[in-house]
């Protein structure tokens, strides 16, 4: 499984075509896509321009498959509405095999630390499962 934790800040004046958009996304995904687990999208209980999103997927082909539904351009199509003039550190979930897929990831940031991503990394939790 592969769960991604995403804090995105969007611009108040875009709020509900944001909202819109990200619905259509979530929902279609978890109706959709069968290698999807779970998208929830949740707001900041202090800031109302901030939302979460977490999302856990099979495997990476799953993540794919998402990258390429119908919903998920109605969301991309909506990047507009986020506000990234604000820098955010990333913190990482890893669980099972994507936990090894993160692992690599930060070895290979720690190895090219010219990438954009590599100086953002502020934490990184993984978890396991045992039978």
């Amino acid at each position: 499984m592969i769960a991604a934790w995403i804090k995105v800040r969007i611009k108040p004046e875009k709020r509900q075509e944001f909202l819109d958009a990200i619905e259509v996304d979530a929902l279609g995904s978890e109706r959709d896509e069968p290698g999807c687990a779970r998208f929830n999208v949740l707001q900041d209980v202090e800031d109302q321009n901030v939302y979460y999103f977490y999302e856990v997927y099979r495997d990476e082909a799953a993540r794919a498959e998402h990258r390429s539904a119908p919903h998920y351009a109605v969301w991309k199509a909506a990047a507009h509405t986020l506000d990234e003039t604000q820098s955010e550190d990333l913190h990482l979930v890893g669980y099972c095999v994507g936990g090894s897929m993160v692992a690599t990831a930060l070895a290979y940031l720690a190895q090219n630390p010219e990438h954009p991503l590599a100086d953002r990394i502020a934490s990184c939790t993984f978890f396991t499962s045992q039978f």
